[in-house]
């Protein structure tokens, strides 16, 4: 019964947005017909197909796939119809739909989105998460208004043959909407999430894995002030009411919360959860500065995004500026950050992250970036005393200095790159810093010879790096040669060969590519890449194939 009503309202959506979308074009537009083309098509086709395969080891993917990829937009006088697809063979393999089709159609102040497509109300609420349906944003004058309604998950059943390879979903179906006022430097905007899985949308309850059927509602607020010029401040907020198990026994709640009006059911497994950032920013000519504050509640998720930190209070502020007409540029960052924000857990853990980045470049010809960072992790005690033996108290600082140096003209052209990277982890806790601490230091270096009248390029790359931790030193090097050639308008050259000392051994790869452009617009590919492994612990080598062959259109 839940999947006929969700199907039948996305449909209807679907067809009722186009319907008022086109009529308004066709209203709107009636004086240009006969002046110009009425239908304007653009966009971009592709397909790409993958052979592979392998010796001295099992094979690690299907010996062939396919891809067949669009972005295509149709323009009917005024109305916009953006629409996307990607078909391949991996729809076995994944567990949510890898075949997707969508498009967007936008008119002036209003756009739809049908089939698959994603929205982005508020970090904390909707944030981006897929969905197959419908939706639509209107921006009329200064009111922001938002509503979406479709499937989030689709319903996968447990392998129970492969556990961990698929895991399992209940079917998720929700809606969303969003309702604001002002500008994009001044607005404010409040939005809802509902969603909800069905626990009959799989005929096996999952067994091997920790699934449940859930159900969420988030209610959020955003908003942005802009004082003067430069100056604005950001706020985004969010309560999530979000059960775990829709199955689990329902309670009895407080007066406020029952008149909802049954939009959620509370039961054993529910609980609110609570999330805000604050941030300000500030720009002046020739930098500017951005200070933020969040705080976020153990378990807070919201079923319209994909991930979230959560049990988090955090602050950053990041200033950048540029002097010396803009040949100096340096960004700084240092944010402090602390778990256990309700005090519930045994320790709290804290962490430091300055960093500082310099780029100089005194000429056009030479230049240096340089970057000093660390991140300081200390614990101190929550419910109970700390543990001498694993007290987490570390930094591990990190340099890395790049110079570079280039000159040539159409002739001829030259460029050398140096890279050097130190980095290490230091314990304060004796009794762990034995088995911690580590220190790694790489060098690397390019050159690339560059003849631009022929259209030839070579670079030779040569690197090495050294790791110290409690099983020794360990030292890995290498070296590549990559170069690529333009021969006439439409066809271009490149390969690579490279060799990498390891202590296992020697490892090697080499590719070969064509890039070939028949006509204007049309682009054809052919890659072979050849990678070959040092015995590991099976005392086997191994080499692995790959050809590539794909085909591009853009009009």
């Amino acid at each position: 019964m839940m999947k006929t009503s969700f199907h039948a309202i996305t449909i209807g959506q679907a067809l009722l947005l186009l319907l008022l979308l086109t009529t308004a074009a066709r209203t709107q537009d009636l004086e240009k017909v006969g002046t110009e083309s009425p239908i304007k098509v653009s966009g971009s086709v592709g397909a790409r197909g993958v052979a592979y395969g392998a010796e001295g080891i099992a094979e690690r993917r299907k010996p062939f796939g396919y891809t067949l990829t669009g972005n295509l937009n149709f323009n009917f006088y005024d109305l916009e119809l953006p629409f996307s697809f990607v078909y391949g063979d991996q729809e076995r393999g994944f567990s949510q739909p890898f075949n997707q089709f969508g498009v967007s159609p936008r008119y002036g102040w209003a756009t739809a989105h049908l089939g698959y497509r994603s929205m982005t109300l508020s970090q904390y609420t909707l944030a981006g998460h897929q969905f197959l349906g419908a939706g639509i944003e209107l921006n009329p004058g200064k009111f922001r208004l938002a509503f979406m309604n479709g499937r989030f998950n689709r319903a996968v059943e447990e392998d129970t043959a492969e556990i961990g390879v698929q895991e399992p979903a209940y079917e998720r179906t929700g809606f969303a909407g969003k309702i604001g006022f002002g500008s994009d430097e001044n607005f404010v905007d409040l939005i809802a999430l509902k969603a909800k899985d069905d626990p009959a949308s799989l005929k096996n309850q999952p067994i091997g894995s920790e699934t449940l059927p859930g159900e969420n509602l988030v209610l959020g607020a955003a908003a942005r002030i802009t004082p003067a010029s430069g100056l604005s401040f950001d706020l985004d907020f969010g309560v999530s009411d979000y059960t775990r198990d829709v199955r689990a026994d329902t309670i009895e709640v407080a007066s406020e919360i029952s008149q909802l009006g049954g939009v959620i059911q509370p039961r054993t497994s529910t609980a609110v959860y609570t999330a805000m950032t604050l941030a300000a920013n500030y720009s002046f000519s020739g930098g500017g500065v951005r200070a933020s504050y969040s705080r976020v509640a153990p378990d807070y998720r919201s079923m319209g995004a994909y991930y979230m930190s959560n049990d988090l209070e955090s602050f950053t502020i990041a200033p950048n500026f540029s002097a010396f007409d803009s040949k100096l540029n340096v960004n700084a960052s240092f944010g402090w950050s602390h778990d256990n924000v309700q005090g519930k857990k045994n320790a709290t853990t804290t962490r430091l992250t300055p960093s500082l980045d310099l780029n100089w470049s005194p000429s056009a010809e030479f230049g240096v970036f340089a970057q000093i960072s660390s991140l300081i992790t200390s614990q101190a005690a929550g419910n109970l005393p700390l543990n001498d033996t694993t007290l987490m108290d570390q930094q591990t600082p990190s340099l890395m200095i790049s110079p570079r140096y280039s000159t040539g003209d159409s002739t001829i052209g030259h460029s050398i790159t140096l890279t050097a990277l130190h980095t290490l982890l230091s314990d304060a806790n004796s009794f762990t810093k034995t088995f911690t601490e580590y220190t790694t230091t790489s060098a690397d270096a390019a050159y690339t010879l560059a003849f631009p009248a022929n259209g030839l390029s070579l670079t030779a790359t040569i690197g090495t790096s050294r790791l110290q931790n409690v099983g020794g030193e360990f030292y890995t090097s290498g070296a590549s040669l990559s170069g690529s050639k333009e021969m006439g308008t439409t066809l271009n050259m490149s390969g690579s060969v490279g060799l990498a000392f390891q202590p296992a051994g020697t490892a090697a790869n080499a590719t070969l590519g064509t890039n070939w452009r028949p006509a204007e617009g049309h682009n054809v590919g052919l890659n072979i890449a050849v990678g070959n492994a040092p015995a590991g612990t099976n005392n086997n080598s191994f080499t692995e194939y790959t050809g590539t062959l794909s085909y591009g259109y853009n009009f």
